[in-house]
């Protein structure tokens, strides 16, 4: 049976972008903040979603203070936080 069964659409989501960001992401050891280097459409197809329900999601990952978007690249500033504000993994 599948993990996600029985979260919300958000949370399956942001279940795998998290998922992502250990095959896909670049840590950087300043501060610990992951980057993924992939477009909103790659992303969305990855996560079996349109691009605009992708761009949604990260903007209110963004407005959460969570990530932060930039062209082509997403970045986890503090992926702890995320991971602990979605602890369903």
């Amino acid at each position: 049976m599948d993990s996600s069964a029985g979260l919300s659409l958000k949370h399956q989501r942001v279940k795998r972008l998290l998922m992502l960001t250990t095959s896909y992401g670049q840590h950087l050891p300043k501060n610990n903040a992951i980057t993924l280097t992939l477009s909103q459409e790659s992303l969305a197809q990855m996560i079996n979603s349109s691009r605009q329900t992708v761009n949604q999601l990260l903007g209110e990952l963004e407005s959460e203070g969570l990530l932060k978007r930039h062209y082509g690249k997403i970045t986890i500033p503090e992926p702890d936080t995320l991971f602990s504000r979605y602890q369903f993994i």
